[in-house]
């Protein structure tokens, strides 16, 4: 798409029009302007490029006119002025005083509300593609309505106390926040580039099945709630090298919700924080790789969610979640934490990077069924995760899971045995090919690849705890008699460990910072 230079042309005058014609005339001008101009190559390469503005006095009545794009309804612009096929917005400015709302998508305004409407009660639940904004007015104060256009349609809108006034881009959410005056921010990235697109992630509903994270080099891209009966095309959706990264998943219980969020601090040894996220049964999912734990390690509490209902926010767009977004009460120890600022790639070397290993433990003892998840890699075969049920109704998983990509459940004989058949990698590591469930009767069940070929066998018993370690499709697996994990096994047990049933009080100390020991 074609963006023009910034152009202002004020249209709160009597004689203003944004009548269809009239906007392409303004686009027809900028795009002659651009064609002439001496530095052409500059300007359409130059990142200041804007769209072109206009001005509202919102003590008059406002108007607008919509027009439509790709089967979609868009608002085309405001004006004082009631053109040709213009609609009267508002004729109220008192009404003004609630606010602006604004629902948009990536091609532009798709609605405008001024106050609470029928408009906005979209704004409460999550609709595809839309993404919402909110400003606040105050009437005993002079402002004016400043829109951009991209020739045909709106693309944005600032509240602004004068018309000069240039403000930087707005957040936008997929689920608007009740009180953005309540908002904070957690930045987990010293490569950020803006917090712009916020995507709500449900943290308490009783129809939450479990949660998903997708990581790639290391980066947090994306997290999803899973329901019952829900389309799996998100996995499809983002950057075509989705398909080799890595997904964690983390099953729940009927009634276990998200109560803390924890961060491992790594900056500035290494660019980015690592999230946790701890539940009311004192579980908790790392989201991230966990190995070459420093013995100082520093595990942060930072949101306790008592806000009801209870969620969190995490930014969409760009290369991965570097910024989170709460309502709920800020238990950082440093609530005055200074954003992260862009720092020069060429300088990103200087930061540690090393190739660190997921790894997860689960203990054996009481599995009733299992639940072999097949790799999605293009090419690639074998089986990269399993599912666990246990005798009460629990879950856990290891490895990398896919709900689209799961096997049949197979059921489990606590006095039989399973055995994994893998392909050995040099130096080190292996490739999970197939898996076998024997009851004590001896019939036996398989999953994955039923080819046996070239493969080293494992045997596992229904006792003791199985630790399995991975990075991407290479498996370092390991069991053991020990049902409980010991220093050098998954943080998750470590954190329990280290901050202990402390979780489960009433009262906690004002900020909870966990040390390695």
């Amino acid at each position: 798409m074609l963006v023009l230079r910034q152009r202002c042309l004020d249209i709160s005058g009597e004689n203003a029009d944004i009548t269809l014609n009239a906007l392409r005339e303004q686009a027809r001008i900028g795009v002659r302007d651009l064609i002439l101009a001496p530095n052409l190559v500059n300007i359409l390469s130059s990142k200041k490029a804007r769209y072109l503005h206009f001005v509202v006095d919102p003590t008059k009545p406002v108007w607008g006119i919509s027009s439509t794009f790709e089967n979609a309804r868009y608002l085309q612009g405001l004006s004082n002025k009631a053109g040709r096929d213009a609609f009267l917005v508002i004729s109220e400015p008192q009404l003004l005083s609630d606010g602006v709302y604004l629902a948009s998508d990536h091609l532009g305004v798709r609605a405008i509300s001024f106050g609470e409407t029928d408009v906005t009660q979209s704004s409460k639940y999550e609709q595809p593609g839309i993404w919402w904004t909110f400003q606040t007015t105050n009437k005993s104060q002079r402002y004016f309505l400043k829109w951009y256009s991209d020739g045909f349609k709106m693309r944005d809108l600032h509240v602004v106390k004068s018309q000069e006034d240039t403000l930087a881009p707005l957040a936008r959410w997929s689920l608007l926040p009740p009180n953005l005056e309540a908002i904070w921010y957690l930045n987990l990235d010293d490569r950020a580039g803006g917090r712009h697109y916020f995507k709500a992630l449900d943290c308490e509903s009783p129809e939450i099945t479990g949660y998903s994270a997708c990581l790639l080099d290391e980066d947090l891209l994306y997290l999803h709630s899973h329901r019952e009966g829900e389309d799996f095309a998100f996995y499809s959706e983002g950057r075509g090298d989705r398909l080799h990264a890595v997904w964690l998943y983390f099953p729940v219980e009927k009634h276990e919700r998200i109560v803390e969020v924890w961060r491992l601090r790594r900056r500035p040894a290494f660019w980015r924080d690592i999230l946790l996220l701890r539940t009311n049964k004192s579980r908790v999912f790392f989201l991230g790789a966990n190995a070459n734990m420093a013995q100082d390690a520093i595990f942060e509490r930072v949101a306790l969610l008592t806000a009801q209902p209870s969620r969190l926010w995490f930014s969409s767009q760009g290369d991965g979640v570097d910024c989170l977004a709460f309502d709920c009460e800020d238990k950082r120890h440093d609530k005055n934490e200074a954003p992260p600022s862009f720092h020069d790639p060429s300088t990103w070397a200087s930061r540690m990077s090393v190739q660190q290993v997921f790894n997860k433990s689960v203990r054996l003892g009481g599995v009733t069924e299992v639940v072999p998840c097949k790799t999605w890699i293009p090419g690639s075969t074998g089986i990269v995760g399993l599912i666990f049920t246990y005798s009460d109704g629990s879950r856990e998983s290891v490895g990398q899971v896919r709900l689209d990509h799961l096997l049949s459940p197979i059921e489990v004989d606590p006095a039989g045995e399973m055995w994994i058949g893998a392909r050995l990698l040099h130096p080190s590591g292996a490739v999970v090919e197939s898996m076998r469930v024997i009851p004590s009767t001896g019939q036996t069940f398989h999953g994955g690849n039923p080819s046996q070929e070239g493969l080293t066998w494992l045997r596992i018993l229904w006792r003791g705890r199985l630790d399995w370690n991975f990075l991407y499709s290479k498996c370092f697996i390991n069991v053991s008699d020990q049902a409980n994990a010991n220093q050098n096994m998954s943080i998750d047990v470590l954190l329990e460990s280290w901050a202990g049933r402390e979780w489960e009080k009433e009262e906690v100390s004002e900020q909870l910072v966990v040390r390695a020991r």
